[in-house]
């Protein structure tokens, strides 16, 4: 992360390996927000420090996994909010199905 590019780095919880992983960070709330399903949100379970790389400044941080189900949700409804359905669904890697919307039938599926 010497160039500052968007990314964090940490220590591995059980095997103190060094990680150095990309990722698109998210101000929610007045908080900052890796928001992934990814295996490396593990290291952060009981809180970890991480160097987060941001808008060209690397800061040291304390991260901690949302274990919470209501609150993890709450988040994600907070980012779909803010971004947008269409944005989110690309920034955050989801696909999202909303209430009334319904996908046109392809061409090969229309009777």
């Amino acid at each position: 992360m010497g160039s500052a590019r968007p990314g964090q780095r940490f220590f591995g919880r059980q095997t103190g390996r060094r990680y150095e992983i990309p990722v698109v960070a998210h101000r929610l709330d007045g908080g900052l927000y890796a928001l992934t399903d990814a295996r490396w949100r593990n290291n952060f379970r009981d809180g970890a420090g991480v160097e987060v790389a941001l808008d060209g400044h690397v800061t040291r941080m304390r991260g901690r996994l949302v274990d919470d189900t209501e609150e993890a949700v709450s988040l994600y409804a907070f980012a779909i909010d803010q971004l947008g359905v269409t944005r989110a669904q690309r920034m955050l890697g989801l696909k999202i199905h909303t209430p009334g919307h319904r996908r046109r039938p392809s061409p090969c599926t229309m009777g």
